[in-house]
């Protein structure tokens, strides 16, 4: 065990896809600490959930997927970011991330690079909310446990889903005409 973590799991969700009361459990902002429990299953707390909602869930086809890989990547390149392993899904994100950065900036700024390039790419309107408004961010304190994460975020979330390229392909025109 180490005093400070080696690495984090970074995850979050997109805008819509996993309400308070949702089958698979939720937190909430005053008992989210590790090993509390769940807020339990609740209907109408999942339809009062969808009535706030100003928009429609997001999910995220296999461009988009493909976009917010590019800028996790680019992100933690950037910022000198140690990526371990990286897995965007069509309603969820997960990072395993080495860095000497407070998770919380991490998370943010992994997000906003994100939500820049998906705008730019016109994958989504202005004003549409991409994700939750916030995400898990745990700590990983040993190599079992990073080795552990990064497992799951390989190999734990299901079939490898294809992701499209030719979102890249105007950026790269522009870099091949670049002096």
């Amino acid at each position: 065990m180490y005093s400070d973590p080696l690495a984090y799991l970074i995850t979050f969700h997109t805008y819509g896809t996993w309400l308070h009361g949702d089958d698979r459990g939720s937190v909430s902002r005053g008992a989210n600490g590790y090993g509390e429990r769940r807020l339990e299953k609740s209907e109408s707390w999942v339809e009062q959930a969808k009535a706030a909602m100003k928009f429609p869930a997001v999910m995220l086809d296999d461009a988009a997927r493909s976009v917010v890989d590019f800028a996790v990547r680019d992100a933690c390149e950037f910022r000198e970011w140690r990526l371990l392993e990286l897995n965007v899904r069509t309603n969820h994100v997960h990072i395993v991330v080495r860095a000497a950065t407070a998770k919380e900036q991490m998370m943010m700024a992994l997000k906003s690079r994100a939500t820049r390039l998906l705008r730019e790419r016109c994958v989504l309107a202005a004003d549409q909310p991409v994700w939750t408004d916030h995400g898990s961010t745990r700590l990983l304190f040993s190599p079992r446990a990073v080795t552990g994460a990064c497992f799951y975020v390989r190999a734990g979330q299901g079939a490898t889903l294809p992701m499209d390229d030719t979102w890249w392909e105007p950026y790269a025109a522009m870099a091949e005409q670049a002096p």
